[in-house]
């Protein structure tokens, strides 16, 4: 879900606020997502940008883990 997306999400961009965060069913791949629901028909907002433009950023959950990951110790 949507709601697993954005509590993984949090959870990545604010580790000082969240030790652990879990998701049973996010959709953690927002342009797999889309394309999912492009394919059952569902009419998504017009203004979703270009989605390669949303890799690489903070949308894009497996940067956000890899920037975790890379990230000094505090």
């Amino acid at each position: 879900s949507m709601g697993g997306y954005g509590a993984v999400r949090m959870g990545l961009l604010r580790p000082d606020l969240y030790r652990k965060v879990i998701s049973l069913s996010g959709a953690l791949d927002i342009k797999l997502a889309t394309c999912y629901f492009k394919s059952c028909g569902y009419a998504l907002p017009g203004d979703i940008p270009d989605l390669n433009s949303l890799r690489s950023t903070d949308v894009d959950i497996n940067y956000c883990l890899n920037s975790l990951s890379t990230s000094p110790d505090e």
